[in-house]
């Protein structure tokens, strides 16, 4: 028989005791690696997941946004504060200045509004009859004089139009004008910007006014 070289036994041992541990080595940084590429594809997920960050340069200033990519639904309320700002912002004034009422009520109408009532506020400006003041206040000749305040009585939203009612109260110095005018207004939906979140945007506006 031949006999079993004993020396020969714990070199072996050795030899795969060695090759286990570098076996585990290997594994471990595999099970390493794939824990660090899952925890990076959880963290690209959640960042894709959050809205996006944008620089805002205009008015030569930079400010960071946060844009909100879930668009809240449209309410009504919504667009009754859309034309309350409107009104205020277009028809009450302390001193009739038309390029601080266009600058005003430019973030709530569309350009094509926007142009109109440019051209009609500098109709009323060039208006130079002292001895008439009309039922618009803007059409007085002594503008620089002149205060108007808005008190609105009815807003009614419908699913074609919106109508709002409202008196103007002109003062004159020591005289006070009242007239009631009704407005028929129409909107659409538009880009949505810092000053209109919502995107909507008076587009139409027809004039009813009540003696």
């Amino acid at each position: 028989m031949n006999d079993i070289n004993v020396t020969k036994i714990p070199i072996h041992l050795n030899q795969w005791n060695k090759i286990n541990q570098i076996m585990v080595f290997y594994k471990t940084i595999a099970l390493t690696s794939i824990l660090v590429v899952v925890m990076l594809i959880g963290y690209l997920f959640y960042n894709l997941s959050k809205p996006p960050i944008v620089i805002d340069c205009s008015n030569n200033l930079k400010r960071s946004m946060i844009v909100i990519s879930d668009i809240p639904k449209i309410t009504k309320n919504d667009i009754e504060e859309l034309v309350k700002s409107y009104i205020l912002q277009r028809y009450e004034w302390n001193s009739f200045i038309p390029a601080q009422i266009l600058e005003k009520i430019k973030p709530l109408v569309t350009s094509g509004l926007l142009e109109k009532i440019e051209i009609d506020l500098k109709k009323s400006s060039n208006t130079n009859n002292k001895d008439n003041v009309s039922a618009d206040a803007n059409n007085n000749s002594s503008m620089k004089n002149v205060k108007q305040k808005i008190l609105i009585n009815n807003i009614s939203i419908g699913e074609q139009k919106i109508t709002v009612k409202f008196d103007r109260i002109v003062t004159i110095e020591n005289l006070k004008l009242v007239s009631s005018l009704e407005l028929a207004i129409e909107v659409i939906k538009g880009e949505i910007t810092i000053n209109n979140p919502f995107g909507i945007y008076i587009n139409r506006i027809v004039e009813y006014e009540k003696n």
